[in-house]
């Protein structure tokens, strides 16, 4: 971890002391998106992971920990920390992965999160997203039109 994220990371717990305990990992939680990145490999198990087989949809209780575990505008509170901008990328792969290319089937399953969206926001709206010319998804990892029409069935 670079002295940037350390500070920031330090500056959160400082601020409230006890909350790396208190708090499911966040890094933990976030990297949740593995079963995304499975369930993305089929329609079949992208339908399953999105209006669910068992316990409701994976996708819901996935987003729902991270909304519920926000505190404030950021992941963390009022600052903004490495947690937000990982979460950021999370979102932003999700989206380009799949989420954006199956919307007119699903709908925005992002729109009933909105503490998510608002952290995706502010990110999006910091310097170095900006400036960023990074992909967040490669070709080969993004839906094809295959993918789609196979998943609107």
């Amino acid at each position: 971890m670079d002295a940037c994220c350390r500070r920031f990371t330090l500056h959160a717990l400082r601020a409230r002391p006890g909350l790396a305990l208190a708090r499911r990992d966040p890094v933990q939680l976030l990297c949740a998106p593995a079963q995304a990145g499975k369930a993305a490999t089929t329609p079949q198990l992208l339908h399953e992971f999105v209006d669910g087989a068992f316990f409701g949809a994976r996708f819901d209780n996935w987003v729902g920990n991270i909304e519920r575990s926000i505190v404030g505008p950021y992941y963390y509170g009022e600052e903004i920390t490495y947690v937000d901008f990982f979460m950021a990328n999370c979102v932003e792969w999700a989206h380009n992965r799949v989420f954006d290319a199956v919307e007119p089937v699903t709908g925005d399953k992002w729109a009933g999160y909105p503490k998510v969206n608002k952290v995706l926001e502010l990110v999006r709206q910091t310097r170095g997203y900006k400036v960023s010319k990074l992909a967040h998804v490669i070709p080969p990892y993004i839906a094809t039109e295959d993918f789609v029409a196979e998943f609107s069935k």
